[in-house]
């Protein structure tokens, strides 16, 4: 059933079986790309930070159900002046329109670019967000570009075209305006394959440190009891974007973890990973909540049926999180410390 998006609305994350070739996100990766396969997926997904708002704001495309280019946004705050809110709408293929590629419109909700900058609005019953990003253009690729899966034509890509830029704009909530001004960045994910048939959690972690230098990880846990099965890629980049380290994560070791009794889920508190066979490796230590959705508690009893026939608890947890690299060869500023917001997107339990 074509409302299986209201959930994938807000999922980002990657598979890929070869190497990678980490490079810069071009606009003409990103653009719309339509496919006519039943997994059809493409989503651009927006987030804004400062020191009072998390804000995550999402346009997607799919063909999954009965019909095809199934469309919507979401928005996702968290804040002490409006509480936590997530909403979403849908819309049908005669309410998408496209121009240039880029420039989206849904309903009354558009995503515009010109020279560099991306303004996004969305409309709900008592809410409407503008945002304004000024893109650098110095994002990554964390799948490298377009990859197959398991061998098969089912392929996937994800990119972060841009983050922790220079971001304004405001929400209009219930008549009263709020401005906004902080950092943000842009997701980007298009895909030919079901999610839901191999996975059961995914993630990505966006973070920054005081040298203006950008940590990204993402990526997928299976399906199996096994807890090697997961794939997840980090990339890092210097305030020039020049990629300073790049890879498949090859080895997990969660140090502590701890049961999130909101969603039911075992989570990391804190955890290392490895980069490559050198003993390179990164720790993160999770700080505190910035903002959870129950993906269930805003939608009808009907739609809740069908959209637990594919997944069976859906959740989105977020964390602020302090990261510590540590990779004496190949990362010459050893030890390195980052923070950001690191995003669980809870599927089903194994």
């Amino acid at each position: 059933m074509k409302r299986i998006l209201i959930l994938l609305l807000i999922v980002f994350s990657l598979r890929a079986d070869s190497i990678l070739n980490i490079r810069h996100v071009t606009l003409n990766d990103i653009v719309y790309q339509p496919y006519s396969e039943e997994g059809y997926l493409q989503g651009w997904n927006f987030f804004f930070r400062n020191s009072e708002y998390n804000i995550i704001a999402t346009f997607l495309v799919s063909n999954l159900g009965p019909n095809d280019l199934n469309n919507g946004v979401s928005i996702a705050i968290e804040s002490k002046k409006t509480g936590s809110i997530f909403i979403t709408k849908e819309f049908g293929k005669k309410e998408l329109s496209v121009d240039n590629g880029i420039n989206l419109k849904m309903y009354n909700n558009t995503l515009k670019y010109e020279n560099g900058i991306y303004e996004v609005s969305q409309y709900y019953d008592d809410l409407k967000l503008f945002l304004k990003f000024e893109s650098d253009s110095l994002g990554a690729t964390l799948s490298g570009g377009k990859h197959f899966v398991r061998g098969q034509e089912k392929f996937v890509r994800a990119d972060i075209p841009f983050s922790f830029v220079k971001t304004t704009g405001y929400i209009d909530y219930k008549g009263e305006i709020l401005e906004l001004e902080g950092v943000g960045g842009l997701e980007h994910l298009i895909t030919n394959y079901e999610v839901y048939k191999y996975s059961s959690k995914w993630e990505i972690l966006r973070a920054s440190n005081k040298e203006g230098m950008k940590l990204y990880t993402g990526g997928f846990h299976g399906i199996k009891k096994s807890s090697e099965d997961f794939f997840r890629t980090l990339v890092i980049q210097n305030p020039k974007g020049e990629i300073l380290l790049s890879g498949m994560i090859t080895k997990s070791e969660v140090i502590t973890s701890e049961l999130d009794k909101f969603s039911g889920y075992t989570l990391p508190v804190k955890e290392k990973i490895y980069i490559g066979d050198n003993g390179c490796f990164v720790q993160s230590e999770r700080l505190y909540s910035v903002g959870k959705i129950n993906i269930l508690s805003n939608i009808s009893v009907v739609l809740r049926f069908f959209i637990k026939l594919f997944f069976a608890n859906p959740y989105q947890v977020n964390f602020l999180t302090r990261l510590t690299v540590n990779c004496p060869e190949s990362f010459k500023l050893t030890p390195t410390d980052f923070t950001g917001i690191h995003s669980y997107y809870l599927i089903n339990p194994k």
